[in-house]
């Protein structure tokens, strides 16, 4: 009966997501000029997919992320610290060093097992990140933060 109530709630969220952001898609825009972009995926997954986790930015809160999204930020170039937070997670920050003209790609992990209710943040290939943004909404409206 959990398991169902988990894929029932999953469900509703990520479906009422895409039905508002679907409309998003692929809109990555290139870097301005003197400025660059950080990417960050959260790859959809059917473990811990209604929860959201908050996205931060050097400390500032830069949106949501639910399963099968991304955020980018325009920022300028310089080191960036990219963290996750939400609910009982522990997310391990990483700092990026962002150059004017270039997009970074970052990708999220939840640990599963010994390192369950942990975030990891790792940078994601260019290929890879091209085909989850084909197919996953782009979140950038603070609004819809809590």
């Amino acid at each position: 009966m959990f398991l169902v109530s988990v894929f029932i709630l999953s469900g509703c969220e990520t479906a009422q997501y895409n039905a508002q952001y679907g409309n998003s898609l692929n809109n990555l825009p290139e870097p301005q000029v003197g400025k660059g972009i950080i990417c960050t995926i959260r790859p959809s997954a059917f473990v811990g997919a209604a929860c959201s986790w908050n996205l931060f930015m050097d400390g500032q809160l830069s949106g949501r992320l639910l399963s099968g999204s991304y955020i980018y930020q325009i920022v300028d170039p310089g080191k960036h610290t990219v963290n996750i937070t939400g609910g009982d997670l522990i997310g391990f920050p990483i700092e990026i060093n962002a150059k004017a003209g270039e997009t970074i790609y970052l990708k999220t992990r939840g640990a599963m097992g010994l390192w369950e209710g942990q975030v990891f943040i790792e940078v994601c290939p260019l290929e890879k990140a091209r085909e989850y943004i084909k197919k996953y909404p782009s979140v950038n409206i603070k609004s819809d933060t809590p």
